[in-house]
């Protein structure tokens, strides 16, 4: 019988980064390469920024590796992720990102059920302006599409590889009625289409993590920060003896959090990936 006082947050380790663009989530994930090589699935469609970032620092073949995927080849990412779940010669794992994949899986249904015409009773639901849009039917695959892929992402960290999701907040306008008076509230949220999705990243991970840029009035310099905290309406949050704030400006960000953590840094290995 497994006893809690056994348990090592870092061998089973899956963490959630959230931040708008450029505040550095990839590039913080990718440092983590010093345990090995690290695998992107790339819903974003950019990886230019780690590229640019780490080859000014020596990068090597074979440490970052990627697949961009989109509603062209939604399931190809599903079925990479079984390999894994069997065998995974990764150190890391990145799903980059979580709102974009969920952009994926919503597109991917439309241009489905828009295969049949404008005569099939599947087409989707179109707006005054001929503009489709998606219903109820896209929001829950959007939300079982992720949580399958969270679901064997928990077995792959089990097995000792590392986990990372990415996720822009999205601001959503929420529209209700109270008396003969609307009130509009603004929310942030993850995911772009559905209202699943969100809720369930809190229950996966353990460690979720504010991303965000701050400006030095003294110096003009631009600092990048990480939270581990509730930071705006981001609810970060950490099992780990981490500080609130974690500054890595131009740092090496897995070297800065293990110290942190009263570790020692690694070097940097560089491994042949083989299947």
């Amino acid at each position: 019988m497994p006893d809690v006082l056994d348990i090592d947050p870092m061998k089973k380790f899956m963490a959630m980064f959230i931040g708008p663009n450029g505040s550095g989530k990839s590039i913080a994930i990718a440092s983590w390469m010093s345990e090995g090589p690290i695998y992107y699935f790339d819903f974003d469609g950019r990886m230019a920024s780690v590229t640019n970032w780490y080859k000014r620092r020596g990068l090597k073949h074979g440490q970052l590796t990627y697949d961009t995927y989109g509603p062209e080849n939604l399931y190809d990412a599903i079925e990479k992720m079984k390999d894994f779940v069997t065998h995974c010669p990764y150190a890391a794992i990145v799903i980059d990102s979580f709102t974009a994949a969920t952009i994926t899986a919503v597109t991917w249904s439309i241009y489905k059920r828009m295969a049949g015409g404008r005569d099939s009773k599947n087409y989707p639901k179109i707006t005054k302006g001929e503009m489709i849009v998606p219903d109820w039917d896209e929001w829950n695959g959007e939300a079982m599409y992720v949580t399958m892929m969270l679901d064997m992402c928990k077995q792959i960290a089990s097995n000792g590889t590392a986990v990372f999701w990415t996720g822009h907040p999205v601001q959503r306008m929420n529209i209700t009625q109270q008396g003969n008076t609307q009130k509009i509230i603004y929310q942030t949220k993850l995911a772009a289409f559905g209202h699943k999705s969100d809720s369930l990243v809190p229950i996966y991970f353990n460690e979720i993590y504010s991303f965000y840029s701050s400006v030095d009035i003294q110096t003009n310099e631009a600092r990048r920060i990480c939270q581990t905290q509730p930071h705006g309406e981001i609810n970060a949050k950490t099992a780990l003896d981490l500080p609130v704030m974690i500054d890595w400006t131009n740092g090496n960000f897995r070297e800065i959090f293990l110290s942190c953590l009263g570790k020692e840094k690694q070097p940097i290995a560089v491994t042949k990936v083989t299947f």
